[in-house]
């Protein structure tokens, strides 16, 4: 085999090829459309500073008669 030739040990090559495929359904869970969480979210984060979320985290509607613009 090709190892013998280089001399090196099968476990070199078990390390790599075990990350690979633990990676693999992390690849494909990013394929579906989850939304992120908030602490990565970039709209939440925008909005988180420019103070346009209430009290609870959740996105004021400015429509509403009696809210304030944001800043």
């Amino acid at each position: 085999m090709l190892l013998d030739k280089i001399g090196l040990p099968p476990q070199v090559f078990l390390i790599p090829a075990a990350l690979g495929f633990l990676c693999l359904p992390l690849a494909v869970i990013c394929l579906f459309p989850f939304r992120a969480p908030c602490f990565v979210n970039m709209e939440y984060q925008y909005m988180k500073r420019h103070g346009m979320l209430d009290e609870n985290g959740d996105p004021i509607d400015f429509n509403e008669e009696g809210s304030d613009p944001p800043r």
